[in-house]
């Protein structure tokens, strides 16, 4: 399973339920922005709910073949983002 979410970036709002980073890799877009700037981060972090292992690094790293993404038919992968603007430049 994958799950996009893309909804929330600031401190104050969140899509994901708190303690979905328990079991699944996290992928982000950007590590400072998303790690500063989302409840969906920022109230896991607080509560001990996201787990520092589960935490794989930036999608441009994964594109690049930097990082491994999904390494089995078992794991669910969550990919955060809040928006970069070169990003969405780049994709537009």
């Amino acid at each position: 399973m994958h799950i996009n979410a893309a909804g929330s970036y600031s401190p104050a709002m969140h899509e994901l339920p708190e303690d979905i980073f328990m079991n699944t890799s996290l992928f982000v877009d950007h590590k400072e922005s998303c790690f500063s700037s989302t409840a969906d981060i920022l109230v896991p972090l607080e509560k001990g709910l996201l787990p520092t292992e589960n935490y794989k690094g930036e999608i441009g790293d994964l594109i690049l073949g930097k990082i491994k993404g999904r390494t089995s038919d078992s794991e669910i992968t969550v990919f955060k983002n809040v928006g970069i603007a070169i990003q969405d430049l780049i994709t537009a």
